[in-house]
């Protein structure tokens, strides 16, 4: 039986946008992905938006980190206490 010498993180597959007024389709995530596990698809209307490939996604959140918008969510909630 050989070893498995992946890493299993627990951490979820970030979910980076629930509504696309959530993403600003600014590519941070795209740009800091270590594994290029990120894609910008176009919608309908032209407006690029990141999708993540699970297979790919070491679910390390540095997309959680860099987003602006997530960011700028943080900021004020933080105020609010």
């Amino acid at each position: 039986m050989e070893p498995n010498n992946k890493i299993q993180n627990t951490n979820p597959i970030p979910i980076l946008y629930e509504r696309k007024e959530d993403c600003c389709g600014c590519t941070a995530c795209y740009a800091i992905c270590p594994r290029q596990a990120i894609s910008m698809e176009d919608d309908l209307e032209g407006f690029a938006y990141p999708h993540i490939d699970a297979e790919k996604c070491i679910r390390c959140q540095m997309c959680m980190k860099v987003c602006p918008i997530k960011e700028a969510k943080r900021s004020v909630t933080a105020r609010q206490r």
